[in-house]
């Protein structure tokens, strides 16, 4: 399932992690894809502690705000 915070999008203001966490408590064996806010790789530690199985993160790979990762 895919959790987005539209008005986090772009917007550079960090993951909804609030919701995510709310959602992993209520459906624990449910795969959830966070979507919206990203700004760091610490930003991707704490969505997966809050219960994310990934994250998408187009806007803040287009703004190089992630390192590059090898191949």
């Amino acid at each position: 399932m895919i959790v987005m915070t539209l008005e986090r999008v772009g917007s550079g203001a960090g993951p909804d992690l609030e919701t995510m966490a709310e959602l992993h408590r209520k459906a624990p064996a449910t795969t959830l894809v966070g979507a919206g806010g990203v700004r760091s790789t610490d930003d991707l530690a704490r969505g997966h502690e809050a219960g994310a199985g990934a994250w998408l993160v187009a806007s803040a790979l287009h703004i190089l705000q992630l390192p590059r990762q090898p191949r």
